[in-house]
């Protein structure tokens, strides 16, 4: 009995430690370069990355259930937009994934649209719900995917001009922890 009882625990504390492993083994972290990102108050923002170490792994934006969000990040409390599982969709081929919001800057977010795949990120949104930095600034962006299964980061520097902020070819990001 007592030999059943030690390889129940000995199956028991196996499973529970693969089980820790399986979760971190799929988050993908990517700093990626920036094309561009601008902001123009009140009226719109604009990310891209044409980036061709980007690529999508694991679970998809599309599937019910999973968390994707945008964040923006100028040194203070990061603004976070959240992107709806139900307003993905998946090309053909399974390597592009396309967001659409038709109703930005209402419904879940200000975000308009997105797409990410192969050796591209876009993300574009109708209103700026934060201001535009005013002196020269540096600006975190933060794709995040399937909860953080993917995460593409992006590092922009750079001063503002007449009301709006434009950074063009900046160098890859670092993921924060």
């Amino acid at each position: 009995m007592e030999r059943a009882s030690a390889l129940t625990a000995f199956v028991a504390t196996v499973v529970a430690v693969a089980g820790l492993g399986i979760g971190s083994a799929h988050a993908t972290d990517q700093g990626i370069k920036g094309k561009k990102l601008f902001f123009i108050r009140p009226t719109k923002f604009v990310v891209l990355s044409k980036d061709p170490s980007i690529k999508v792994t694991g679970s998809h934006p599309e599937d019910p259930g999973s968390t994707s969000t945008v964040s923006f990040d100028t040194g203070g409390t990061p603004v976070v937009f959240a992107l709806a599982d139900a307003l993905w969709r998946a090309d053909a081929s399974g390597q592009f994934f396309r967001y659409r919001n038709r109703d930005a800057p209402s419904g879940p977010s200000a975000v308009a649209s997105a797409k990410v795949g192969i050796g591209v990120l876009r993300v574009v949104g109708k209103g700026l719900p934060f201001p535009v930095p005013s002196g020269d600034a540096t600006v975190n962006v933060v794709l995040s995917l399937d909860g953080g299964t993917n995460r593409y980061c992006m590092s922009f520097s750079g001063p503002p001009s007449a009301g709006k902020f434009l950074v063009k070819d900046a160098p890859a990001g670092t993921c924060p922890p």
